[in-house]
């Protein structure tokens, strides 16, 4: 009897525009699911052309490299005895839509397009900026299509459209990725009609703090309803600036019976299991709630397709269980997230933009420290890749290195090959992030450099002083000297690339110095230059502008401070580098110092004789500047403030997160406040607080446009804050808001 189907979930790590790679992995990918017994393959969201193609959608060639692609799958021999489902943009009636395509023998079944699109407003998700969600629910028309295909299948229209595939033996629905976290999510009455599996590709970036949604979602919908639901999503970095956590799921009737290994280097991984549909058949007709919808569900068009997805023999697929047990699904702590994550993103990365290794300066601060682990954690990604045979890893790192016949064994051994640490100071600055960053640098193993500055900042300062005869103040010269730190490790990074050609040059190879030669007109051909700066610290404005925060990629940007502490613990302990230990003393040290300046200085300020309107009227004036006129020194690292303020770290990460992960202005974020800190603190500092933070923003928000772009984690506020670049410092309305409820309550507090 036939009743048991084998079906793979396939995770893929492709890239945008790759049209070749991105057809070599799905070819693989079906030849390993084809391998395992499957006759379903399920793969990524666009896996044809790459999710993050961006306006690349707009253009005519990127559907029609799609269809030409499409046409090579269509005619390989490994694509026979399988259905397939791929995912690429067709234009219908000329409309653009984002689509699955299913095929089979050389013909196509359905194309099936997105009918909820992911538009977040972020440049992650802005999928209606290209898109247009089908509106036809339960409905099918002709598709036509182009000679290219015809010519190979003989085919001139196909159904497009709402429907379900019909084989032999079952009945196969469809979403696609936004469609499963909809509140009116397919897949239900889907189920409710007669679908045994459901098949879903997705384009999905990793959620901080949220790793479990995809898990919960999928065993949610098959416990409720019974059933099979693949989920397949895409692997890596594509080209855009989110991590894609390579989920593949298969759930049984509210089980997760079959997934892919999290945080994985590899290209390919399929996901395979054995489906007992009498099993499924008898789930659904226990749910006696289900059948009672069921049998009034409205009926979906279905496609027929002469094909037994359940087979007579086992062959391949005789080692899969035929009862899969449920698997305990574990899942990520935010500080591995912030560890593994990035290093994942960072690998791809470097091996896809052509750079040859990463220049990292440290400052023997937590957000520096991060990132060294984070790219120790890579390190040993590729290394332990490496020894289970991964034969793409090891051609990719070879490539990078420089080595034919390298061969990394040891995280250390491969840190010193791929990593250059930096270390800038000048005078003025303490010397003991010096040895802090030495000793990381040692336990990293990477080439590891320290250069003094101070030289630099005084010809600049003669320079200044010739041109102009004005003579800059300390705060100046602090911003000077962070410009000049960036615009060194940059040089660095580029002075790099000249000595590999000088050292090609002395073995007087031919052939090294031709690759030489092809390496001079590549501009990428050198060091990935690595900044390191959480959004705590972005959001709080103590950053030079230009300065030695910015770089090629931030890829802790998008963690608060407390998180970077945490991961920063970890890693001291999982990646043996204990002098991390050192510098979360010396942070903790550091940041009481300054929360104590920073009270005193609050205590000086309204201890004066002053009123609090007074007071308050003064810091209007100070807020009056716009962001152009406010001045640099208003940001430096010295100083720690833009314009003075008493909030440390703390209060400014729990207002960054009203503003953007709760949508707060002024007035209600004074709210939530006053609730949250209760009767701690009065509601005239609370006031003060909020209208510091404010000011503060609109001040610095140009800034935010010439930050380096940062390793993106939905999650953690938009991609891109469409808020504008300058804004008034006054925010005259809402402050007077603020100030009548601050009388409200102490008046409330005087009854």
């Amino acid at each position: 009897m036939r009743r048991t189907a084998v079906v793979a979930a396939c995770t893929l790590s492709q890239f945008a525009m790759d049209f070749q790679g991105n057809l070599d992995r799905i070819i693989q990918s079906i030849a390993r699911a084809k391998v395992a017994g499957a006759r379903y393959r399920c793969g990524p969201e666009m896996d044809i052309t790459g999710y993050s193609c961006g306006d690349h959608y707009h253009e005519s060639d990127t559907q029609l490299h799609a269809w030409q692609v499409l046409a090579q799958l269509l005619q390989h021999p490994t694509c026979e005895d399988i259905i397939v489902d791929v995912g690429l943009p067709v234009v219908h009636k000329d409309v653009v839509y984002n689509c699955k395509l299913i095929f089979l023998n050389r013909k196509i079944l359905l194309i099936r397009p997105k009918m909820i699109l992911a538009d977040d407003g972020s440049a992650g998700y802005s999928e209606t900026r290209w898109f247009t969600p089908w509106a036809k629910v339960r409905q099918v028309e002709d598709h036509k299509l182009p000679p290219c295909i015809t010519q190979v299948t003989g085919q001139t229209t196909v159904p497009f459209g709402d429907a379900l595939l019909e084989t032999c033996d079952t009945c196969i629905g469809f979403e696609i990725c936004e469609e499963l976290y909809n509140p009116e999510s397919p897949h239900i009455p889907q189920y409710l009609d007669g679908a045994e599996i459901i098949s879903n590709c997705l384009g999905a970036y990793e959620e901080f703090q949220r790793p479990e949604s995809a898990v919960s979602l999928v065993s949610s919908a098959t416990m409720k309803s019974g059933g099979c639901y693949l989920y397949a999503n895409q692997r890596g970095f594509d080209g855009g600036q989110g991590y894609y956590p390579g989920e593949a799921y298969i759930a049984l009737n509210g089980s997760i019976v079959g997934r892919a290994a999290p945080y994985s280097l590899q290209e390919v991984e399929v996901v395979v299991a054995k489906v007992d549909l009498e099993s499924v058949r008898r789930q659904k007709a226990l749910i006696r709630s289900r059948c009672t919808h069921a049998a009034r569900s409205e009926v979906y068009p279905r496609v027929q397709a002469d094909f037994w997805l359940c087979s007579d023999a086992d062959e391949g697929g005789a080692s899969i269980p035929p009862f899969p047990a449920p698997l305990a699904i574990t899942h990520p702590s935010p500080e591995e997230q912030a560890l593994s994550g990035p290093a994942c993103w960072l690998w791809d990365f470097l091996r896809r933009s052509g750079r040859r290794g990463l220049l990292l300066p440290l400052e023997g601060d937590v957000d520096s420290s991060l990132t060294a682990a984070i790219v120790v954690r890579m390190c040993r990604l590729v290394v332990q890749a490496v020894a289970t045979g991964d034969e793409q890893v090891l051609s990719d790192i070879r490539r990078i290195v420089g080595q034919e016949d390298y061969v990394p064994n040891e995280n250390r051994d491969l840190c010193r090959l791929l990593v250059r640490t930096l270390c800038l100071h000048g005078a003025g600055e303490s010397t003991r992030h010096l040895a802090l960053a030495e000793a990381l640098a040692k336990e990293m193993g990477s080439r590891h450099t320290t250069a003094d500055l101070s030289g630099s900042v005084r010809a600049m300062q003669a320079a200044l002083e010739t041109a102009s005869q004005v003579k800059p103040d300390a705060a100046s010269l602090r911003d000077l000297l962070s410009r000049l730190k960036m615009s060194f490790a940059f040089l660095y990074a580029q002075a790099s690339k000249e000595e590999k050609e000088e050292k090609g040059k002395e073995k007087g190879d031919e052939e090294k110095e031709k690759e030489i030669e092809e390496a001079k007109e590549d501009s990428s051909d050198h060091l990935l230059v690595l900044t390191s700066a959480d959004c705590d610290l972005l959001a709080s404005g103590k950053w030079v502008k230009f300065g030695h925060f910015s770089g090629d990629v931030n890829l802790v940007g998008r963690f608060p401070e407390a998180v970077v502490k945490e991961a920063v613990e970890k890693a001291a302990h999982s990646l043996a580098l204990p002098s991390l230990a050192d510098i979360l003393r010396e942070h903790e040290k550091k940041t009481k110092k300054e929360n104590h300046e920073e009270e005193e200085e609050e205590e000086g300020r309204l201890g004066k004789g002053k009123t609090r309107e007074e007071t308050e009227a003064n810091e209007e004036g100070k807020g009056e500047r716009n962001a152009g006129e406010t001045k640099e020194e208003e940001g430096t690292e010295g100083e720690k403030g833009v314009p003075k303020s008493a909030m440390n770290m703390e209060e400014v990460a729990l207002c960054r997160h009203l503003q953007y992960g709760e949508g707060c202005g002024p007035y209600s974020m004074f709210g939530k406040l006053c609730w949250l800190w209760g009767e701690g603190r009065g509601v005239q500092e609370i006031a003060r607080k909020v209208k510091t933070y404010f000011r503060n923003y609109s001040n610095l928000q140009h800034k935010t446009c010439n930050a380096t772009q940062t390793y993106y984690v939905p999650g953690t506020g938009p991609l891109q804050d469409a808020r504008p670049i300058v804004s008034s410092a006054k925010w005259t309305w809402q402050f007077n808001e603020i100030d009548l409820a601050v009388q409200n309550k102490e008046k409330e507090e005087m009854k």
